[in-house]
């Protein structure tokens, strides 16, 4: 007894916790009371103290014997066969040796097996490998049973096993357990009372606000009770079994007072205490300054509260006012006070919590929304714009001009360009109004001047590529050749470099460039020639396998003909679109020679055309047995003959075939392209002519040589140059009778010589004799022609003259 009453006294207990609760015993001797089982304040029985004890054992497996063994090797095995080709065969008179896929290749006579000589390859029919063999299996010893004796080693006798408390690490096998008893089992008595206390004292507060009451004792708590007073009168009252009581203060407004206190669960009743409060549900007011429900730029209200407003909150965001009946709260605007751009919400709270009831108001400080209906960022011939306020649109200026529109929540400026709503070329301001004078502004550029187009490095009219420079200060987009669009990066400054034909559209001729920028506009049309092709060579009626002549064409289009290379030999020529090669034949200047040639035209940019030619030596003519026979040269009409000149300046037919230069009437000179320094114009070639009732077809395999016919007999010799080495310069040697088509101006080789300046050039001695007698052509190497009247018609390749032309 005296261990449970040091126990208690330990425990701080009170004689106090007795007195009010009727009881008996005095202070002196509650000292002594007595705490048993079965006294009325008991609040715990204390257990006895006990605690168990174990012995513990463990197995020890048997020795682990492993078994033993050896690893046996076997190789592997392989056999040797004839590789894929490598069967031998050996030709017995050569001793040659050939590999086969096949010992049955059967060569035919003189070859036998040799398969000492085979190609070999070792085959693997089974892997090498290594196999283990067991010669004494494992096996394990019995098991052992160990106790645990407080020392490691333990022993076999269960009589030598300890008792402990403990689990011994090491010893899983609880082997025996036993209940020891330490203390007897004990008392406790409760004879302190409990304490209730206010959690949450608040002395202005809103209809429904909870008091919070809490008991608290030393073992348990039985009740907990709150009771609210108006006037002095029980006004509501609460209770819980527990610690815990709310008290909730569903009450009118108006002043009250609140007494609380508890009890244990041994009936130890806790000091009432009491706290006063006033109840107040009014929320306060708000008024708007201004126009009550209109949008505005910014916004001020008037707050009032009989219990004095304490704050406001904007769309949660908290302003403390400074706790007076009346307040203000002044120049909301977006940014301000947590208020925002659009629908806000205001709400006023007093002292006590009371919210005023939600205040919306819209904040409008933005302006109206611009959209461009186009290509928004890039210039425009015209622009035209949607624009949309939910406060409606009020106008909008342009560069300073104003444009009144309807006052609508959408609405359009359309087709703005120069001169139209204050509008300029170049950059432009519009400003848009909403009807509170918020605003938006955007520039914009119009735009209606195309690019400037310029041909870059001067390139000539005519050239073999083209490059341009582009210009426009609002950004050229994109160029058409020929309709086809290339796109560019649109910049101020662009370039369209090396255009040619195949590429971005162009083609061979004439191409039409125009430049356009981002609004569209266009640049002046651009034409441009280009020219990649050589002059067309096209071989001439007249010309035959003997004696070669071309005619050359560079087109309307084209760079003019330049020259000409006859295998490899440069002739430079007056540039003309047409020009003429004539007299291509063995052994005069242009250096042909007999069977293939090389023709090589080019024009002023160099393009080239190549066309290869045969050209045969003459052939020897059989002599004619009726000088009668022969078939009369008639003139061509306008006075033209064969073998001469016309009055229009072009050179001779004739003339053309041998390569001469002659002078016309007027004095001037008619090339004709048959020499190495000139060609002609182009020319009305004379219709073949039948002599002593022949027609001479081309030969078909004389190379690129048309397929009309050309003259024969006497004409084709006096068309051949007399040769360079056999010169006679007497005077008069050279001139031919005057006669029908003949030029009225021939010199003699002597005068043409005695000419200072004179370049030589080699020219055929023609006469216009209107029944030309046919050549001798028994005699190699030389044709004579004879006419009636005793003059010289035409010399053969073994003779010829030589005279002067002017350069």
């Amino acid at each position: 007894m005296k261990q449970h009453i040091v126990r208690i006294a330990a425990l701080g207990l009170s004689t106090t916790a007795i007195v009010g609760v009727g009881s008996a015993f005095s202070p002196g001797y509650a000292a002594t009371a007595e705490c048993t089982a079965v006294s009325p304040k008991l609040v715990e029985t204390i257990a006895a103290v006990t605690h168990t004890e174990s012995r513990y054992a463990k197995t020890v497996p048997g020795a682990h014997h492993d078994a033993v063994t050896r690893v046996v090797h076997h190789e592997a095995e392989t056999h040797e066969e004839v590789a894929p080709g490598g069967y031998a065969f050996t030709q017995r008179s050569t001793g040659k040796v050939e590999f086969k896929d096949s010992e049955s290749w059967n060569p035919g006579k003189g070859w036998f097996r040799t398969p000492s000589l085979d190609k070999m390859i070792t085959v693997v029919d089974k892997a090498a490998y290594d196999e283990e063999v067991v010669d004494v299996a494992a096996y394990d010893e019995p098991d052992t049973v160990v106790y645990y004796t407080g020392k490691p080693a333990g022993s076999t006798s269960a009589e030598d096993a300890a008792w402990v408390r403990y689990a011994p690490t090491g010893w899983p096998t609880k082997v025996d357990t036993r209940t020891i008893t330490d203390v007897p089992e004990a008392y406790v008595c409760d004879f302190v009372k409990p304490v209730t206390t206010l959690l949450n004292p608040t002395p202005l507060v809103r209809p429904g606000f909870v008091f919070d009451l809490q008991t608290t004792d030393d073992h348990a708590v039985a009740k907990t009770v709150g009771n609210i007073y108006r006037d002095g009168a029980l006004f509501k009252s609460f209770q819980s079994a527990g610690g815990s009581l709310s008290v909730p203060a569903n009450l009118p407004d108006g002043a009250y007072t609140l007494r609380y206190n508890g009890l244990d669960s041994v009936g130890n009743v806790a000091t009432t205490s009491t706290y006063d409060f006033v109840v107040d549900g009014t929320a306060p007011t708000v008024t708007d300054k201004g126009t009550a429900g209109a949008a505005a730029q910014s916004k001020s209200f008037k707050l009032f509260d009989a219990r004095r407003v304490d704050k406001v909150t904007i769309n949660g965001v908290t302003k403390d006012l400074t706790n007076s009946v009346w307040s203000d709260i002044n120049d909301i605007r977006p940014g301000r006070y947590g208020a925002v751009e659009g629908k806000n919400t205001l709400v006023a709270y007093d002292e006590a919590g009371n919210a005023s009831a939600p205040v919306e108001f819209i904040l409008d400080t933005t302006g109206p929304e611009i959209t461009d209906k186009g290509a928004a960022g890039k210039a425009g011939q015209s622009k035209s714009f949607k624009l949309h306020d939910p406060r409606r649109v009020d106008k909008v200026t342009i560069n300073g001009v104003t444009k009144d529109l309807t006052n609508n929540v959408w609405s359009d400026v359309n087709d703005i360009k120069p001169g139209r709503y204050g509008a300029v070329e170049g950059e432009n301001t519009l400003v848009a109004y909403d009807e509170l004078g918020n605003t938006t502004e955007i520039t914009f550029i119009l735009d209606q001047t195309g690019p400037t187009v310029t041909v870059k490095d001067e390139a000539p009219a005519i050239s073999r590529s083209k490059s341009f420079k582009l210009y426009d200060r609002f950004n050229v987009d994109k160029v058409t050749i020929n309709g086809v669009v290339k796109d560019l990066t649109n910049n101020t400054w662009s370039d369209v470099n090396d255009v040619k034909p195949g590429r971005f559209g162009a083609v061979e001729g004439k191409n039409t460039l125009i430049a356009y920028d981002e609004a569209g506009n266009a640049s002046e049309a651009v034409e441009f020639v280009l020219d990649t092709t050589g002059p067309a060579i096209t071989e001439k009626p007249g010309s035959s396998e003997t004696n070669r002549s071309f005619k050359l064409d560079d087109g309307v289009l084209g760079s003019k003909v330049a020259g000409v290379r006859v295998n490899g030999k440069d002739f430079p020529l007056s540039e003309n679109r047409w020009s003429d090669v004539n007299d291509l034949r063995l052994g005069n200047w242009w250096g042909v020679q007999a069977g293939e040639n090389t023709l090589v035209a080019y024009d002023g940019l160099g393009n080239e055309t190549t066309v290869t030619f045969t050209v045969a030596a003459p052939a020897e003519e059989a002599p004619a047995t009726d000088g009668n026979s022969q078939a009369e040269v008639e003139p061509e009409a306008g006075g033209q003959s064969e073998t001469g000149s016309g009055s229009d300046g072009e050179g001779a037919e004739n003339g053309a075939e041998t390569g001469i230069e002659t002078d016309t009437e007027t004095g001037n000179d008619a090339e004709t392209g048959g020499g190495p320094t000139g060609e002609a114009a182009p020319q009305t070639e004379a219709a073949p002519v039948a002599l002593g009732g022949n027609s001479v077809g081309t030969p078909s395999d004389a190379g690129p040589v048309a397929t009309s016919p050309v003259l024969a007999g006497p004409r084709s010799a006096a068309a051949t140059a007399f040769a360079p080495e056999l010169v006679f310069e007497a005077a008069g040697m050279n001139t031919a009778p005057q006669g029908e088509g003949r030029r009225s101006e021939a010199k003699t080789t002597a005068e043409l010589i005695a000419d200072p300046g004179q370049v030589e050039t080699v020219d055929t001695i023609q006469a216009a004799a209107s029944a030309p007698a046919p050549i001798d052509e028994s005699l190699p190497g030389l044709g004579i022609a004879i006419t009636a009247g005793g003059a010289m018609v035409a010399f053969g390749a073994a003779l010829g003259m030589r005279r002067r032309r002017r350069s």
